[in-house]
């Protein structure tokens, strides 16, 4: 059984940090995929007609098959964040056959609200695959204000499973310091009334704590954010030691389709905390880009910084830190550069707490 369902969104940034995960670490996580569209479906413009037209992306397919069909191997692939299933649904069967043919063990993800004909895609990926499959709980009040009971026997009964082919995400989603210890008891209740089924694939509990944004701190600086989903977590194996530990990384849970221009900031995870290293917008400071090199320099000189050995992500903050304070941001990495470094570093670290 793996020990870290570590949740992210398929994207450039969060690909890369996996890809870069080394070899044991990778085997003892199941990565939690949030495919989107843009995942599956690449877009290209002609540059004189301005015509744009949309074709499968074989490199998504291949990026799985190169990384993720090693022996033990396991993923989630969770298509709850996927805009107009019903049009791609082709697309979606052939990345999801494809992988399974070339040895990515594919655990595919169902919430109460699954657009019905993914539903029955599931059904007959788990007839004929032998799938097990992710029943996603999130918003745990509407199942129980203080008691919840999770209507798992109904999800067995509709996709024809027992116990040992299931894996159950609870997701928290977004915790705070007011309410975490709030939602880490929803969790405890949800989990003591389970039906009394015996070898669970897996039993998970999620959360983050990273806000949407930096705006909460007003001036540049260094900053410490309590890493509130370990504590919830905490709270709960203290009851059930059995129960795994998931996350959403460095980013706020909820994933926002929109990008927004933001500072030139980096992340960096500690046990208890995220260290925050907040810059300004490259057009209101000086250096420009070149503030990741002093963000870099700022980690390796500080006592949280755990040498470049530890991950591909401490490798590269290193490397930055000894790059003289220049723009040029094919040197110094742009936002998803450091996206990559900071997921990939927090990824190793939570598995060698855990």
């Amino acid at each position: 059984m793996k020990k870290y369902y570590p949740i992210f969104i398929s994207k450039k940034g969060e690909l890369a940090a996996f890809q870069h995960i080394i070899h044991d670490v990778k085997g003892d996580i199941c990565p939690v995929f949030e495919v989107i569209s843009k995942s599956i479906n690449k877009t290209s413009k002609d540059r004189k007609t301005e015509e744009v037209t949309t074709k499968y992306n074989e490199a998504f397919e291949k990026y799985f098959i190169t990384h993720w069909s090693f022996d033990g191997n396991q993923i989630i692939l969770d298509f709850s964040c996927f805009q107009e299933i019903e049009t791609n649904i082709f697309q979606i069967n052939r990345f999801i056959n494809s992988i399974i043919e070339k040895g990515v063990n594919v655990v595919l993800a169902i919430q109460h609200d699954s657009n019905t004909i993914y539903k029955e895609l599931v059904k007959r990926f788990i007839k004929e695959k032998g799938c097990k499959i992710c029943i996603r709980f999130t918003n745990l009040e509407k199942y129980g204000s203080t008691h919840p009971r999770l209507n798992v026997e109904d999800y067995m009964t509709e996709y024809g499973v027992n116990a040992t082919k299931v894996i159950l995400l609870i997701d928290l989603g977004f915790v705070t310091k007011e309410d975490y210890q709030e939602k880490s008891s929803l969790a405890y209740y949800a989990i003591t009334f389970l039906p009394p089924f015996n070898n669970w694939a897996d039993i998970v509990v999620a959360s983050g704590s990273f806000p949407v944004d930096l705006s909460v701190f007003k001036d540049p600086g260094v900053y410490y954010l309590p890493r509130y989903e370990w504590q919830a977590w905490g709270l709960l194996v203290e009851e059930f030691d059995f129960v795994r530990y998931g996350d959403f990384g460095t980013k706020h849970p909820a994933y926002d389709e929109v990008g927004h221009s933001g500072t030139i900031s980096v992340r960096y995870t500690i046990q208890h905390d995220f260290l925050v290293h907040r810059g300004k917008k490259t057009g209101d400071h000086k250096d420009g880009h070149g503030q990741f090199i002093n963000h870099a320099k700022a980690i390796v000189a500080s006592t949280d910084y755990l040498g470049k050995d530890f991950s591909f992500g401490d490798a590269l903050i290193e490397e930055k830190s000894k790059l003289p304070i220049i723009k040029d941001e094919t040197a110094t990495g742009n936002p998803t550069t450091w996206l990559t470094i900071s997921f990939n570093h927090h990824v190793t670290l939570i598995h060698s707490l855990l």
